[in-house]
């Protein structure tokens, strides 16, 4: 096993699993949104709905296809026209979110024109609904939120993103991070300028201001070079007034190899590119840890997002069930559209509600067995998630097999036949689970490892293994001897990725599994979680 140098071309191979799966989750939504607007086509009471559903189904794709494309570009003046180098996220993406958000609202406003809101609590929750989606996208294009924009001029570094902003000067700036796993610059400062919103935690009494460059198509290391660079000297300040100079320093840093995934710079102290302050030296070690930070933003994240949750069910209720009844009728057939509606929501929303990582969902994160002399360990997802996927899709799946039922005369054939292709393909979560489609399981053994994904299952052995690595998000990377590299995804189970990592790693080390037979040192092991 040789020590890797440069871990860039394993980061650009993590945007593309980026994409790739972002591609796979978001592409099959655009099929039921287009078969909705088709639907929406041949009804001359619902033809305002298709533009809106068209839309949908557009920035749909749109974000499937721009997100984690695109580098980021220089450009040679600040948003004031003051001298200034500025790097600028790609707004592919931006832009599609903003035109989704945009097509709900519109959406929700085409329900209230064609007069299927009928009922007076779901009209006045549509013309709420219709005001809180709106705000993302006239906020977007009245430009008080941007895709994202990373300012050095000589008084300091300024970062927006979004509707946050944080201004920083250079002598205030102590330490430079960098989390190229988390795609995150952080800068340790004394103090910001007043009047800026930082976005910040508070680590042994610094302030930290995170920078989240993910999906900006430049290294957060680069990045951290560039800014560390100006921070040390300020006699080269002067030339970010000049962004050619600033773009060849950066072509330039480009070529310097990425040895490390982690790293803490102090200003004034280290050259920003061999003397690392802190223990992560080997290249194997895990990219991720909890920190406190991390948990603290993790569960502020969380207690915003069950409030939009729960408000999301309500308008999904309220607005879809009721509109979905006073289209189909106020008869059996309207009920039954009614509560596959909410089946269906309610469901999603325990879906986005419940954790995979948490124990009393999954039960038991580590189940072993022994069978002719072999001890097996399974790291696998809870099945619950996947049957609340089942029923959401079910639930949608009634609603539209009772619409199409009930408008089998009246509509056209192909309005028809896409009725019933919307049924089968929300049907397919609940085919799925009950054909044995498996979530995902990580079997380990003496003689090697088993991954089941799908109706996959991939075996390698312990003397296979050349090297692991945990990439972004839930994905471990295993490189083998003989063959393409395997992708583990870890999502939705019990257990955490740098342990994961270490386990596998000291396997391929010393080409086999230590101790695997004493189960509960490798549930400790396995489940184990890092930070408080």
């Amino acid at each position: 096993m040789s020590r890797v140098t440069d871990v860039r071309v394993l980061l650009g191979e993590a945007r593309e699993a980026a994409r790739a799966r972002l591609l796979r989750t978001l592409l099959p939504g655009t099929v039921p949104l287009l078969a909705l607007a088709v639907l929406a086509a041949t009804s001359p009471r619902t033809w305002p709905l298709t533009i809106p559903l068209a839309l949908l189904a557009a920035s749909v794709l749109a974000i499937a296809l721009l997100g984690h494309r695109g580098h980021a570009s220089v450009r040679g003046s600040g948003e004031d026209g003051d001298a200034a180098t500025v790097i600028v996220r790609p707004c592919g993406e931006f832009w599609a979110s903003s035109a989704a958000v945009g097509s709900l609202s519109l959406l929700v406003l085409g329900l209230l024109l064609v007069g299927v809101l009928d009922n007076p609590v779901s009209f006045l929750v549509g013309l709420v609904a219709i005001g809180g989606l709106a705000i993302q996208p006239v906020a977007a294009l009245t430009g008080h939120q941007v895709p994202g924009n990373l300012t050095l001029d000589p008084e300091g570094v300024r970062y927006r993103r979004r509707s946050a902003r944080v201004a920083v000067e250079w002598d205030a700036v102590r330490e430079v991070r960098v989390d190229e796993s988390l795609g995150e610059l952080r800068l340790i400062v004394d103090r910001w300028v007043p009047g800026s919103r930082p976005l910040e935690d508070f680590e042994d009494g610094a302030r930290e201001v995170v920078l989240r460059l993910r999906g900006w198509g430049v290294l957060p290391t680069d990045a951290a070079r560039l800014v560390l660079h100006y921070a040390a000297h300020p006699e080269d300040r002067a030339e970010l007034a000049d962004s050619e100079a600033v773009t060849a320093r950066l072509r330039h840093q480009s070529l310097t190899p990425v040895v490390r995934r982690r790293a803490v710079w102090a200003v004034g102290e280290d050259s920003g590119l061999e003397d690392v302050r802190r223990l992560d030296l080997d290249p194997w070690v895990p990219v991720w840890r909890a920190t406190g930070s991390d948990v603290t933003r993790r569960a502020l994240l969380g207690y915003h997002s069950v409030r939009a949750l729960g408000l999301l069910c309500v308008l999904g209720v309220v607005v879809g069930g009721g509109a979905l009844r006073g289209y189909v009728g106020p008869g059996p057939l309207g009920i039954a559209a009614l509560l596959g509606v909410v089946t269906a929501v309610l469901s999603g929303t325990a879906l986005l509600y419940v954790s995979g990582e948490d124990r009393r969902v999954i039960g038991r994160p580590l189940v072993t067995e022994s069978k002719d002399g072999v001890t097996r360990a399974t790291l696998g997802r809870a099945r619950l998630r996947s049957w609340l996927a089942a029923v959401s899709g079910l639930g949608f799946a009634v609603s539209a097999a009772v619409t199409t039922f009930r408008f089998v005369g009246q509509w056209p054939v192909l309005a028809v036949v896409g009725g019933a292709v919307l049924t089968l393909v929300l049907l397919a979560p609940l085919l799925g689970t009950l054909t044995g489609w498996s979530a995902g399981q990580l079997v380990i053994d003496d003689a090697g490892f088993t991954y089941r994904t799908g109706w996959r299952a991939v075996r390698v052995p312990w003397t296979q293994l050349v090297r692991v690595d945990a990439m972004w998000g839930s994905v471990v990377r295993v490189e083998r001897r003989d063959g393409p590299p395997l992708r583990i995804d870890l999502r939705e189970m019990a257990t955490n990725i740098s342990a994961v990592v270490g386990f596998l790693d000291e396997c391929a080390r010393n080409g086999r599994a230590r101790r695997i037979r004493d189960v509960d040192a490798l549930y400790h092991r396995l489940t184990r979680r890092w930070g408080p």
